[in-house]
């Protein structure tokens, strides 16, 4: 019978017996859902939700109500729950980014070790090889398509039913008697929304639902493949997703619990049927909750702690979820978010504006809706404290400083010269930006529409009320690149908007590689091979 743990951002594993009476699994399967809200399947309460079999894992199994996302973007959000660390140990902290440190040691890796045969299967570009998590794995199915997105960029992903009959297979043809772990990505309901069939028209006033339907639909027909007595299934997402709470579309600007709350499920030998963990729990827990049930010796240099005893002791000490994004600072120039989860009080600042912490009491205050400006209790107050100590004075993470030999010779080229610290002074505040980010998203799709004139209106508007915005020189960058095809005196326009974005914001990967995209179109290699050594002297790929 085939048990299985299921979580939003939460890794499998499965190993040999420990010294419990129970048997111990021999194989894991490892299923991550990325950008899936915990209050969209039916075993968290929503109502024709359509997961019959994520309901039934949660049936089968332990499920977490309050689990917590280290970051809300996907590449540091699946560092977390591979290596059972915060993103400022295992050093990612934004998709694109290449380089996890070495203090961190990977699920995969640590079951390898222990004679495991280990497969990744992933269904999007931010988890390719490139990005480092294929550390451990001796087989890595990232082999994706390209396909264009409605704002007219190349989009790699592939379905739920692709990816899950590759591991399928894989889990079919692997060596017998071996233990296996097998770690399966799942995309789909990450936008843009577009459910196939006949998903499509069951959910046609809400897509966003209809691809966490079909997800559920393709696992499964995957567990029916996959069944056996001694295979440890969990199933975890990455983060959540904003859809219009608190102004956020998608994911990764804000800290709210739309993006931060996510779902995560345990079942299998060894874990007991049909019990709920009202404990608040991380995705750093994931990965160490697992070695143990596997009766493997701890994960190295994990941070997190098992779950277990808060299922088996109800007096397990609670604990304490840290929450994160470099996202704004790093693609927008505005203020990261830092927060902190305990109890039901939970805690979040933008550290680089001018704005104080904002306080939350969850039990009473669910939605987010009143932010306090004080401390109600003397627990809460020392949670502001050490958020505060925490977080005061951080810096843009070393992994996204400029290298200075590739900044002197961009400085020779006349890119950076004169720019400001994009750090001096108060940034902006991520909540307050939200109505720009969707002008932003707007001026996207009217430029993928090739209404090039009205584009520029709205960004002129958008500049009028925000002249500090990175985003809209970056924008009319993007503009001007789109015009130079029947334009060719339009690069010009475009190189020197992307080069206003990186005289502000010398750290902006994302215009370093537009910049030398546009070089390259105007004949220019020197400079156009110097912002490709920016960009990746950031840690940053591009997906070209």
């Amino acid at each position: 019978m085939l048990r299985i743990a299921f979580g939003i951002l939460v890794l499998g594993l499965v190993a040999g017996c420990g010294d419990r009476a129970e048997p111990a699994p021999t194989s894991l399967v490892l299923i991550t859902l990325d950008t899936t809200r915990a209050d969209r399947l039916g075993c968290y309460g929503r109502i024709r939700a359509m997961t019959p079999h994520l309901d039934e894992l949660a049936a089968r199994g332990v499920r977490f109500a309050r689990a917590y996302t280290a970051a809300p973007i996907t590449l540091p959000a699946h560092a977390s729950i591979l290596t059972g660390t915060w993103p400022n140990t295992h050093g990612l902290r934004d998709n694109g980014q290449s380089g996890l440190s070495d203090r961190a040691t990977t699920l995969a890796t640590h079951l390898g070790r222990q004679g495991y045969e280990t497969a990744a299967f992933i269904a999007a570009y931010p988890l390719r090889s490139e990005f480092s998590l294929d550390r451990g794995f001796a087989h890595y199915d990232d082999d994706l398509p390209k396909r264009a997105t409605s704002t007219g960029e190349a989009y790699s992903e592939r379905s739920a039913t692709d990816v899950l009959a590759l591991a399928a297979d894989w889990w079919e043809e692997r060596t017998p008697g071996k233990p296996a772990f097998a770690w399966i990505h799942l995309f789909d309901p990450h936008s843009p929304y577009a459910p196939p069939e006949p998903f499509a028209t069951s959910f046609r006033n809400d897509a966003y639902q209809g691809e966490i339907a079909y997800l559920d639909h393709a696992l499964g027909q995957f567990l029916d493949r996959v069944k056996a007595d001694d295979v440890l299934v969990s199933v975890v997402a990455d983060h959540g997703e904003g859809l219009g709470e608190h102004g956020e579309e998608t994911h990764a600007f804000l800290l709210h619990e739309a993006t931060v709350h996510v779902p995560w499920l345990i079942a299998g030998p060894g874990v007991p049927e049909g019990q709920t963990v009202d404990e608040l729990v991380r995705t750093v827990d994931v990965a160490p909750t697992l070695v143990d049930l596997l009766g493997l010796r701890p994960l190295p240099g994990a941070e997190g702690e098992s779950a277990r005893p808060l299922w088996e002791h109800p007096n397990a000490p609670p604990r304490t979820a840290r929450l994160e994004t470099w996202f704004p600072r790093l693609r927008r120039g505005w203020s990261e978010m830092h927060g902190l989860v305990h109890g039901t009080d939970k805690i979040v600042w933008a550290s680089s504006s001018d704005q104080a912490p904002e306080i939350f009491d969850l039990s009473s205050d669910p939605e987010e809706l009143r932010a306090m400006a004080e401390p109600p209790d003397s627990i809460a107050a020392r949670l502001l404290e050490r958020l505060k100590s925490e977080t005061t004075g951080t810096a843009i993470p070393a992994s996204s400083a400029l290298d200075p030999e590739v900044a002197r010779q961009l400085e020779r080229l006349g890119y950076t010269g004169g720019a400001r610290a994009a750090s001096s002074g108060p940034l902006p505040h991520p909540r307050d930006r939200m109505p720009i980010l969707q002008g932003l998203a707007d001026v996207q799709r009217l430029i993928a529409q090739r209404k090039f004139t009205v584009a520029g209106t709205v960004l002129d508007r958008l500049e009028r009320v925000a002249p500090d915005e990175l985003g809209i020189d970056l924008n009319r960058g993007r503009l001007e690149l789109a015009r130079a095809q029947q334009d060719p005196s339009a690069l010009t326009r475009a190189a020197a908007a992307f080069t206003r974005v990186i005289q502000r914001n010398p750290q902006h990967a994302q215009a370093w590689w537009a910049l030398a995209d546009v070089e390259a179109a105007r004949g220019h290699e020197e400079a156009a091979q110097a912002a490709r050594d920016a960009a990746r002297a950031l840690g940053h790929a591009s997906e070209h």
